[in-house]
Parts: structure tokens; C-alpha cells; sequence
């Protein structure tokens, strides 16, 4: 501001202050001039006012000194932030004096207000990412003021949270959020009850999961004081209390030999020896496979198999075989190897568990899903459903999202993991306990 009072304004970039002011601005005593974002381009959004003190929003180019002008409806409007992709953000009024937010990207105008609330009270945009998730404040009906976050404004369903700050000293009612970065850490500031307005940095708790096929462990062979084959298992990822067909196969398909039952315990863990009635040597080009049950008919979801050695090239080993997760359909289409990643973010100004899921090499349809406590290794209770998530006819999951809301508390460094199921949350379970769909198909440790 200068000494006339009038609003001036300016980028600073590398350490030089540069003042702008639209040309449009009136030259007179006390008008206003400001800017309120830059994007790494250097290109800055704001607005001035006109003599009659109504606010018109502008652009400006740093590095060129270009302004350009940005057309909303409206009476008076503002523009307040700019991503590295050129989108830019603000608020307006309209003729009935309450305040719209507005997004232009790629040249359209979108405009919006918080749902629910009575022609989108005083909805004011104050900021953006490069993900296009704009924060900013709305008034509700009972005059009080939240922060709020809107994910994916221009898509087919967007979402808004409401974000209030839970400090113990806060206010209600006098929260704004006026930033955002690419990771999702909100800042703004709020009232607290002494009448000081406070800042406030809301952090996302994120965690990054490369998911993990099961069941996972190897397979020994050995024999017995008979000289019969025999197979020492240790493995983990399998559903709690399941009984499994150990069989091996030949390079055609035919079963060489069928081992005792395996058997995991209640956390999805087994090691057991099992016994055969095999003697002599293994020939080439056979495995061990496990299926998801017993004495299941072919084409049924006992007779899939779920796990399987490499091939044996050398006669019986002498050194554990890795067991390689398998995902197979009931009618024996073979989608291969389950693999994929996660995300998983806590916002504790929204309190919510936000969990995107890639992967491929599942079959098509419902999974279950949910955050449990334990490990992949020792699997335990359901600390987070999450609604299913759906493969396509190709058996890949994109980029799908789930969110959990009312969690009161971040990420803890260990105790969690993340579990997708074979079947869908409709039957995993019968009459509370697992069922034979519950078998994890990718899972990770937090």
C-alpha cells in the first residue's frame, strides 16, 4: 500500500520485487490493486477495482507484463489462485449478494457452490492444486463459516468435505481455507476463543503400498523313513482356519502325487510336512500346486489353485521352492500373477481414510476390501470396511477410491495392513466366520 492508501500489486521472483497494476484500474486516490496467487509459471491471477469500487479479476503474465482480462458473471468478482496448469479459481457475487465460487479450465467457466446450503451461501474459492482440488470457506444457515475442499469439480460426481479445525481452543464456526499443495496439506486459520485469529496447517497422513500377491512361503521336499515324498510348507496369506489340497502335478497336468491336507491356523498361517505315497524321482516340468479347498471337482471354486512352485527342471530339490500366488476364475481362466498398489491418506481436518487401489492380474467383479490390524503374516480383526472395488473384464482395478469418514486418528508406523479379498463383502463371511471367497488375493503391511 502506498502512503496515498492506495493497494498495489506485486511478485516477488529471485528476490526482486516487481509491482503490477492493471491498466484498467482507476487513477485515483485509494484504488485497489492486488494479487492473490502465482502458479511456478509466473503467472499471477487478482483483481482491481473500478471507481465504483466493484471488483474485476485479471491475469498477468511476469515474465511478459501481459494482464489479461477474466470474465465472470456477476456484479463483482475476484480471482484468488492459479495452478502450474493454467486453471484459475475465485469468487463473485451475484444479484442477490451472495457470493459463487467460479473455475475456468481450458477456457470454460464453471461455476458452484457448497451443496446443501441455500443458493451455495457465500461459497468463496480461495485456492487450488495442480489436481484441481480447490479449498476455500462457505457461510452455512446458521451464519456459521467452514473451510471446505472440493475434489474433481468438473467430473461426473464431485466431492466436497467440510473442514472445520478441531483445535481445543477454536471457535466453531470460523474456519477458512484459503491453500492447498499437490499432497493434499491444507492451511487457512480460524478464531479462537480468546477473539485472536490463528493460522492452521492441516498435514495428510499418506502411505504408499506396493501390494503383495498371497498366499506367500515356500515348499521343501523331502522323505520319509519309507523313502516316500514328502513337501514342508511354510506359508502365510491364506484365509484363517482353510483346509488346502497340496497335489504334484506333472508337465501335462496329471496329479503325480497327492500330499495330507494343509491346514492354516487361524491367523492364515500354515507349516506342516506333509506325506505322500510317492517314491523315485520327480520328473521335469512338474510343481506343487495348492488349491483354495479340498476334494473339489474341476470347474469349482475348492479346485482353483491359488499357489504354485516353479517348474522343476532338475529332478526332486534339495532347497525350498518359492510359492508363487496364483489367481485362477472357477471356469479356470487364468489371470495370472495379482499385483498392484495402494494409497492410503488420513485427513485430520476432515477426518477421513482416503484409500485409492491399482491392480491387475484379478478376476472380474466385487473384492472386498479392508485396513485390518495385524500383518499379511498374521492376519487379524477389521479395523476399516471399505466398499468393494470392482475389476474389469480384464481383471484390472483403475485407480479406484474409497474414503472412510469419522476416523479420529492418523496412520499409525506399523500395526496395520491392507487386505483385498477374492470375493465381495457379501460372501467372504458365513455366520461370522470365513468362507472359502475370504482367501487375500493382494495385501501389504503399513
Amino acid at each position: 500500500m502506498s502512503a496515498n492508501g492506495t493497494n498495489h500489486g506485486f511478485v516477488e521472483w529471485n528476490g526482486v520485487f516487481a509491482s503490477y497494476n492493471d491498466p484498467n484500474t482507476p487513477h485515483m486516490k485509494g484504488s485497489v490493486n492486488q494479487l492473490l496467487g502465482i502458479n511456478d509459471n509466473g503467472v499471477a491471477v487478482g483483481f482491481y477495482n473500478d471507481a465504483k469500487g466493484n471488483s474485476h479479476p485479471y491475469e498477468v503474465n511476469q515474465a511478459t507484463g501481459v494482464f489479461t482480462a477474466l470474465h465472470v458473471p456477476g456484479k463483482t468478482a475476484v480471482a484468488t489462485g492459479i495452478n502450474n496448469n493454467g486453471d484459475i479459481v475465485g469468487f463473485a457475487t451475484g444479484s442477490a449478494g451472495k457470493n459463487f465460487s467460479w473455475l475456468v479450465k481450458g477456457g470454460h467457466l464453471t461455476t458452484f457452490g457448497f451443496p446443501g446450503v441455500t443458493g451455495g451461501s457465500h461459497t468463496q474459492a480461495l485456492g487450488i492444486n495442480d489436481k484441481d482440488q480447490i479449498v476455500g470457506s462457505y457461510v452455512d444457515a446458521a451464519k456459521n463459516m467452514h473451510g471446505f475442499v472440493l475434489t474433481d469439480p468438473t467430473g461426473p460426481v464431485s466431492h466436497w468435505q467440510t473442514i472445520d479445525d478441531n483445535a481445543a481452543n477454536a471457535m466453531p464456526g470460523t474456519t477458512v481455507v484459503n491453500g492447498i499443495n499437490d499432497a493434499g496439506d491444507l492451511v487457512g486459520f480460524y478464531t479462537d476463543t480468546a477473539g485472536n485469529v490463528d493460522g492452521m496447517l492441516a498435514e495428510v497422513n499418506k502411505a504408499y503400498l506396493q501390494l503383495q500377491s498371497m498366499p506367500s512361503g515356500t515348499a521343501t521336499f523331502g522323505t520319509d523313513s519309507s523313502g516316500n515324498l514328502t513337501l514342508t510348507v511354510n506359508a502365510f496369506g491364506l484365509t484363517p482356519g482353510s483346509s488346502h489340497d497340496v497335489q504334484l502335478m506333472d508337465g501335462v497336468g496329471d496329479v503325480l502325487a497327492q500330499f495330507s491336507t494343509l491346514t492354516a491356523n487361524s491367523a492364515g498361517q500354515a507349516g506342516a510336512t506333509l506325506d505322500s505315497t510317492f517314491t523315485g524321482s520327480i520328473p521335469s516340468d512338474s510343481r506343487v500346486v495348492i488349491r483354495n479347498g479340498t476334494q473339489g471337482q474341476p470347474g469349482s471354486p475348492e479346485a482353483e489353485v491359488i499357489a504354485a512352485t516353479p517348474n522343476l527342471d532338475n529332478g526332486t530339490p534339495t532347497s525350498p521352492e518359492p510359492l508363487t500366488a496364483l489367481e485362477n476364475s472357477a471356469q479356470g481362466i487364468g489371470y495370472g500373477i495379482p499385483e498392484g498398489s495402494a494409497s492410503i491418506a488420513y485427513s485430520p481436518a476432515a477426518q477421513t481414510l482416503t484409500v485409492t487401489v491399482n491392480a491387475t492380474g484379478v478376476d472380474p467383479g466385487m473384492h472386498a476390501a479392508h485396513i485390518h490390524q495385524g500383518s499379511c503374516q498374521s492376519q487379524g480383526g477389521v479395523l476399516y470396511m471399505l466398499m468393494d472395488f470392482t475389476a474389469d473384464s480384464t481383471g484390472q482395478i483403475v485407480n479406484q477410491t474409497r474414503t472412510v469418514t469419522g476416523v479420529t486418528s492418523g496412520i499409525p508406523a506399523s500395526g496395520w495392513y491392507l487386505n483385498l479379498h477374492e470375493g465381495n463383502s457379501q460372501n467372504i463371511l458365513s455366520n461370522g466366520q470365513p468362507t472359502i471367497y475370504f482367501r487375500p488375493l493382494l495385501c501389504q503391511n503399513l
